[in-house]
């Protein structure tokens, strides 16, 4: 079977799918995972064969427009999410679907993949499976956030899947898979395949040991790459490590990319900061 791998150009998405589509390969499986161009040296880091399709948006500025608080929103609006982020979420989504959905239509014409697998947000996946005639399943990275949204995505994507041919599609697919530990599963109608969690986060060379913490816990910190990425001011690492630094504290492993590295400000000698380690190692 081949098996064609959707995400739009955001690497934490790509590695929530990277452990399913090593699984698939590893069944005997033809595997390929499809974003948009921004994402090429991720997609060949995690050693699969890999396409590029669409075209780039700003990502980084639509998530900020989503995810920071401007300071015309109202909490008060309903159904929406505090300052009118749930409209402006499905914005984005309906964004990167127009950027993705023409081109994954046409490597998929040329591959004839049996099986389209995406992320939740990347909706040009079910459009595409939709458009090809084969089936599409999703594959969430956490607790499910579109679950809300699902009632509103079909007349959201309507005027892009009439562009494409496409009469009736379910942005949800036919079936969903969830890595998502049973305490943080919504309930949902909809077919769920529970799988176990398998950790990936990119390439990495194993750290040197840590010393023994002398009989104290552990505590690693880390702030993802999103808020980096769109409000500086907003990565509070070096804040939160500062704060839990105490003489008869926890040890304290920090985990930052080389980026961050200048965003943390002064640490106590006790902090001890991993640069570029995916978390898994």
């Amino acid at each position: 079977m081949r098996v064609l791998f959707v995400t739009w150009a955001w690497p934490s998405h790509l590695y929530a799918l990277v452990p399913f589509a090593w699984a698939c390969r590893n069944e005997g499986h033809e595997v390929l995972v499809a974003s948009q161009p921004a994402l090429l040296p991720e997609l060949l880091a995690c050693g699969l064969p890999a396409a590029t399709v669409g075209t780039d948006v700003d990502a980084a500025a639509m998530v900020a427009e989503y995810a920071l608080p401007r300071e015309q929103d109202q909490p008060k609006q309903t159904g929406s999410g505090p300052g009118g982020r749930g409209p402006r979420a499905l914005q984005m989504f309906t964004r990167l679907a127009e950027a993705m959905t023409g081109g994954l239509i046409e490597l998929g014409r040329q591959w004839r993949p049996d099986l389209v697998v995406f992320e939740p947000t990347a909706l040009a996946g079910p459009l595409a499976a939709a458009a090809l005639g084969v089936p599409a399943v999703r594959h969430l990275y956490g607790t499910d956030l579109m679950l809300r949204a699902r009632p509103v995505l079909p007349a959201a994507l309507a005027p892009l899947a009439a562009e494409h041919g496409v009469a009736e599609f379910d942005p949800f697919g036919l079936a969903t898979v969830d890595p998502t530990p049973a305490s943080l599963q919504l309930p949902v109608n909809y077919h769920r395949l529970p799988v176990r969690h398998v950790a990936y986060q990119g390439p990495g060379r194993l750290p040197e040991p840590l010393p023994d913490p002398a009989g104290r816990p552990r505590v690693l910190i880390s702030w993802g790459h999103t808020m980096a990425k769109l409000a500086p001011d907003r990565f509070l690492a070096g804040e939160v490590a500062r704060a839990l630094a105490e003489d008869d504290g926890p040890e304290l492993v920090l985990a930052v990319s080389a980026r961050q590295r200048g965003l943390l400000g002064e640490l106590p000698e006790r902090v001890r900061v991993l640069v570029d380690t995916p978390l898994d190692l």
